[in-house]
């Protein structure tokens, strides 16, 4: 083999599903050495992505931090939405100076 149809990269390279299969033992072996994932395409259109095992062990993890940060957001937007509903529009009128000496700076 002339060229290596898989470059070590840090981030995806797309292949067409005849490369994948030609080089079938190349793909495995850059992906288990942490070469990258890789897309494979057939008649120029992504069809998978073929990720490392250890990609493939970390997906739970991820997805528990994604599902922990989207509730701190939900959160954070219930709590500005009450406050919004409950603001009444009092001390609207007070300027920086009314302001700044109520809180004693």
């Amino acid at each position: 083999m002339a060229t290596r149809p898989f470059a070590a990269r840090a981030t995806a390279r797309t292949i067409t599903t005849a490369e994948a299969t030609t080089h079938f033992d190349t793909v495995v072996d850059a992906l288990s050495a942490g070469e990258g994932d890789v897309i494979l395409e057939r008649d120029g259109t992504p069809k998978v992505a073929v990720i490392s095992i250890e990609a493939y062990r970390d997906m739970p993890a991820l997805r528990e931090q994604e599902h922990q940060r989207a509730e701190r957001r939900a959160k954070a937007l219930r709590w500005l939405r009450e406050f919004q509903e409950s603001y009444d529009g009092r001390h609207d009128d007070l300027s920086e100076d009314e302001i700044r000496r109520d809180r004693g700076s």
